[in-house]
């Protein structure tokens, strides 16, 4: 069966909050537009000094991934200017641990609506620093244009074309979902990604209009398995352990080893609100600190599905607790239980994809 020999530690670096769209689901306020050039200078020591730290707990780390984000990096309104910071934070991130921490692999991606005609600099930005592209589609919520969509995509394929693109990350709101299976999308036309990501939506001011239901998750999965989208990571996760491949399957949540670092600090994602929605609209009366974030989110977000009781529970991915132990987040019928039972009911499926895997 295979193994996976990486232990990696995430940071995930807002640089700042700027941005060319104003997306429905964004978690971020975009309160400030102003970039903060000495956060991105300072930041490289703030990181090793945090994960000096860290170390202690996770000395097995043997790779660490650096996201770096905003708002928009690349939009065609920043200045060249600020590609030269880009490229001083990655130089002295990698000078900064390589140093401290010699043997742990440094992997750097950056996070893009790929919504930008001036491309040359960015692919520019990516082979001298020797790092990727991560871009985010959805189809409703994101362009106000058609042809900004068109524009993603273009760039989508010029990145995939130079080896330059990591993956495409989408977000599962309700209208997203019913779009992609009344095929109302163009994610098709994004198959030639090696890697799907799925964001699974937490509730901001637009929750009631957002919040998928359990029905429509499972409607969602249905679809992607139905166009052979198998490289969905979760997706690819579940086949590969119902298929033997693996003996558990990989839980896309690693909150305990995944550190966001904005607004002048560094923390577990969650433990301040990522929303503007306070804490207690999640955890409830329970007081949230670092050291307890990951599991008191993982205890209740699998205590309200019913995870511990189910028999599929190593067989599924899970998915971010955050989404689900929302106070307004009503479960029904667990979409991952239901697409397990529809795959194991259709034994056509797992051969489809053993032959998508060759």
């Amino acid at each position: 069966m295979k193994q996976n020999n990486l232990s990696s530690f995430g940071f995930d670096c807002l640089l700042f909050e700027r941005c060319n769209l104003h997306c429905t689901f964004c978690l971020e306020e975009h309160s400030v537009n102003d970039i903060d050039i000495q956060w991105i200078r300072q930041l490289p020591s703030m990181l090793l000094e945090r994960f000096v730290k860290e170390y202690e707990k996770h000395s097995e780390t043997n790779l660490i991934t650096f996201r770096i984000w905003g708002g928009e990096l690349f939009f065609d309104a920043l200045p060249d200017s600020l590609f030269k910071e880009y490229r001083m934070f990655v130089e002295q991130t990698k000078r900064l641990f390589n140093k401290t921490f010699p043997k742990i692999k440094l992997d750097f991606a950056w996070v893009s609506n790929g919504v930008f005609k001036n491309i040359e600099r960015v692919i520019s930005l990516l082979k001298e620093t020797n790092s990727g592209i991560n871009l985010s589609y959805d189809p409703i919520g994101r362009f106000h244009k058609k042809e900004l969509e068109n524009l993603m995509i273009e760039n989508a394929l010029r990145f995939n074309s130079l080896q330059l693109l990591n993956e495409i990350s989408i977000t599962l709101t309700k209208p997203c979902i019913n779009a992609y299976i009344n095929d109302q999308s163009r994610l098709l036309d994004l198959k030639f990604a090696k890697k799907i990501d799925i964001n699974y939506y937490i509730p901001n001011i637009n929750w009631k209009a957002l919040l998928p239901s359990d029905d429509d998750l499972f409607n969602f999965f249905k679809w992607t398995i139905d166009n052979k989208l198998f490289q969905i990571i979760d997706l690819n996760s579940l086949m590969l352990t119902l298929t033997g491949k693996m003996s558990k399957c990989v839980k896309g949540c690693n909150c305990n080893k995944h550190l966001s670092a904005c607004k002048n600090c560094i923390t577990y994602n969650c433990v301040k609100s990522s929303t503007i929605f306070p804490n207690t609209d999640f955890y409830g009366d329970t007081v949230i600190t670092e050291d307890n974030v990951s599991e008191i989110k993982k205890y209740k977000g699998m205590c309200k599905r019913g995870c511990f009781y189910c028999k599929y529970i190593d067989k599924c991915p899970g998915c971010c607790w955050t989404s689900i132990i929302y106070k307004n987040a009503k479960l029904d019928n667990c979409p991952f239980r239901k697409i397990i039972e529809y795959i194991e009911q259709n034994s056509n499926l797992k051969n489809e994809f053993i032959s998508w895997k060759l």
